[in-house]
Formats: C-alpha cells, structure tokens, sequence
C-alpha cells in the first residue's frame, strides 16, 4: 500500500505519462515489485500504449460524470456496437482504448482526434452553450470553455454528433430509445411551413440536439420523403428585408449551384435543395454522415487529420499531399482534393478552412473524401454587422505542377458563374457580380489552360 501512495503521488506530481522503467527508478523499486504496485493500484491507473511503449498516468475524474465511459459505434443499419473505452486523463486530456480506429496524436483539443469535431462549435455550439453551458458547470459563453466542458457536453448531450460515435450510456441509451419510438420527421411537403419555425427556434438557441460547427444560422431535422427518412442540416436566410439578407440569399443560392455542378462533373456532394420558407430561404442539405433512419457512417474534418499526424492546416493541396505520402489517402482522393481546392479557388470561396472537407473514416487507411459541402462564393458575405464591401476576385493561376487540377476546374468554375449570372433569383448586382467573374476565368482559361 506505501509503494501504491507513492506511485500515485510521482505521477501526480509529474504531470505526464511515464513508463515503468521511470517509475521504478524514481521509486526505487525493482521491476516486479512496479508491476505489482501498478496492479495494485487499479483504475487509479491508466496503461497508455503497448508492449515497450506503454506509459502510465492517472485517471482524472470528471465531476458529476466519472472518470472512464464506455464508446460506442453505430453502424449503417443502426446497430449499436462498443467501439473502447474512453478515459479523463491527470491533469488533462483524454485516452481513448480499444477503438478501431488508428491511433493518432490527441491534435489540437484533448478529445480523440476521431471525436474533435464532434464538440460544440460554430452558431449550433454558441446556442448550446447559451442553453444548456449552466447545467453542465460550464460557461454560458462558448469561448471560454474549456475541454472538459466539451467532454462534458458529448456526455450529456451527444446522441446525434458529427460521425458515428457515442460517448457514454447516457447517449447510447438515448439513440437506442429513439430507434424503439416513432421517428419525428417533416413531412417533405410541409417543409416550406415548418422550416420558419425551427428557424424562429433556432435563433432562441433552441435548435435541437444536433451538435455540428459552422456560423451560418441554422437546425437540424429529419424529413420524411418518398425515398424514406433523411437526416437534413438546414441553412437559412434572415427574415427581415436588408443588404446582408440579400446577400445571403445570393450565397445560398451559389452554394445550391455549386453543389449541383460538382456533381454534374463527376465530385460526389451534399445533396442539396432549397426551400422557401416564409419571408426566409432555407438551403437544406442532405447529411452524409447518416444513412437512412437511424444508420451512421463515421467522417472526420481536414482539420482534426491535419492537427493529429502534421499540425499545419496551410491548405487542403498541401494537407492532401502530406496524407498522400504518408499513405493515409490514396493518389485518386488527393487528386480529388486538389481538384476541388481549385474549384473553390474559382468561384471565389474565400473560407476553404479545414473543417470544411472531410474523410469517412473507417478501421485502417486509405480513408475516403466525404462528399464536397460548403463551397460557395465567400470572398462576398457581408462584413461586421452585415454590411455590404465591395470586393475584387482575381482568378488565382496554378504553378505548372498543379496545372492538371487548375484545369480541370475551369469547366465547372465557368458553369457556376453563368448559372448564377443567368438565376432571376438572384440580385441584379451579384448577376452582375458573376457575369465580370466568368469572363475573368474565361480570361484566365484563353491564357494558361
């Protein structure tokens, strides 16, 4: 009992994991005696690593939560399986074990670089935190939560994140239910009536459970079509008639667009339709992280791959290049990434960050990039308060090794801005806007394609 005190002193003292060899000899203990005391010890402890690069370090409780929750995966159908353990480190952080997927760097957050993005973030997160940060000891102000609070908040609170993973019983228990109950859905023909009103709810941080990033108002729900039940994220424009409503209704349009000409030319996207809605347009986009009713399929952002494996986040070419060498993803998807960076690159898309592309993640690499969403015309969402600044788009040229992927993306880049110059639903100023931008890259195309 006196070499387990100890032990639990020097690693709390430490601060970090440490391996058994550092352990005996900071105790000066031999490697039996160690061993028995790490036994000892019990869930006080936590084995990090195997084989000669296990470390140890203690667990951390969480309060009113624990220290160690079990992970769950669902799969395709619905079926919920276990997929670990995750474990609250000392003095920070998490461990995830047992979970069938490769082991990475924890990345930018403490979370599982598989469950980074599935925090709240963006206009959803900031809602929730406004609503639920209270109950759960954390701030009601999202910016100064810490990762415990997000961990706090998958426990509590994550039966429908980003992927297909769950934290703790409390979320499996919820979808498991769920699946047993009828499906709340809007009907499909309701939709224009029904999406003012989770629209309305939405901006009282009321947008349901859904926890998924981006600042771009919007909820989330499930509509009932012909083809059975979708999971859908639905963006929406102000209801009040001003410069920034208007100019958001030209970027839903655009987004609407390019979606439809990606797929038109051969990139798998977000389905997407757009929906009038009282004084509102809502673009609804179909989840691809869901299959059917109750299926998942798990995806991860750029971002959190980038975080764990390089910590770069420069741009999606060079990320996909680094994957590439590293055999994470193969030639076909890097080129697929390139050649969508290019795209966005020629309509303007002015916030390609690294949450905005995403792999399906399974059980080894090569992972598969998830279909294309969120590119739209960026470079001119309105400013600030919602004003309105004019903004000059200067096609960017390729360096010769990229000169296959800039190419490529001329075709639908050139159909993007002729459909929008061509949509009577959009502004005459971005008409306009549009029609100067397509003779810009047709400009660019005469001269360097």
């Amino acid at each position: 009992m006196r070499h387990q005190h100890r032990l639990v002193d020097l690693l709390r003292q430490a601060r970090r994991p440490l391996s058994a060899a550092e352990l005996g000899a900071a105790l000066g203990l031999s490697q039996p005696v160690v061993s028995r005391t790490i036994a000892a010890a019990g869930d006080q402890l936590v084995r990090l690593g195997r084989a000669r690069a296990t470390r140890y370090a203690l667990a951390r409780a969480l309060p009113g939560f624990g220290a160690r929750w079990p992970l769950s995966r669902v799969d395709g159908t619905g079926r919920v399986m276990a997929a670990g353990t995750l474990l609250a480190l000392h003095p920070a952080g998490s461990h995830a074990d047992g979970v069938p997927l490769p082991t990475l760097a924890p990345g930018a957050s403490d979370l599982p670089w598989f469950l980074a993005d599935a925090a709240p973030d963006g206009f959803l997160g900031l809602a929730f935190a406004r609503r639920h940060g209270a109950a759960l000891g954390a701030p009601t102000e999202l910016v100064h939560w810490r990762d415990d609070h997000r961990l706090a908040a998958l426990l509590a609170a994550g039966a429908d994140l980003a992927g297909a993973l769950l934290v703790g019983d409390a979320a499996r228990e919820r979808v498991q239910r769920r699946q047993l109950g009828e499906l709340a859905a809007t009907p499909e023909a309701l939709r224009g009536e029904r999406y003012a009103d989770l629209a309305t709810r939405a901006l009282s941080d009321d947008a349901g459970p859904v926890l998924l990033g981006g600042d771009q108002p919007k909820f989330g729900t499930i509509v009932a079509g012909a083809d059975g039940p979708r999971h859908v994220l639905v963006k929406f424009s102000e209801a009040t008639n001003t410069p920034a409503k208007r100019r958001w209704l030209d970027l839903l349009l655009g987004e609407h667009h390019a979606s439809e000409l990606l797929a038109e030319h051969g990139v798998t996207a977000a389905r997407s339709e757009l929906v009038p809605s009282g004084e509102r347009l809502c673009l609804e986009v179909t989840r691809f992280d869901r299959i059917g009713a109750h299926g998942r399929r798990h995806v991860v952002s750029l971002g959190a791959l980038d975080d764990a494996l390089h910590g770069q986040r420069d741009d999606w070419r060079r990320a996909g290049d680094r994957l590439l060498r590293d055999r994470w993803i193969d030639a076909a998807t890097r080129d697929a990434l390139h050649r969508l960076y290019w795209f966005g690159a020629l309509i303007a898309n002015a916030d390609m960050h690294f949450g905005n592309v995403s792999f399906f993640v399974d059980e080894a690499a090569p992972f598969v990039l998830a279909p294309a969403y969120d590119m739209l015309p960026m470079l001119y969402r309105p400013v600030g308060a919602g004003e309105i600044v004019a903004r000059s788009f200067v096609p960017p040229l390729p360096a010769p090794d990229a000169a296959a992927a800039w190419t490529w993306a001329v075709a639908p880049a050139l159909a993007f801005w002729q459909r929008m110059a061509d949509d009577a639903r959009v502004s005459l100023p971005f008409r306009k806007i549009a029609a100067d931008n397509r003779a810009l890259v047709a400009q660019a195309a005469e001269r360097f394609a």
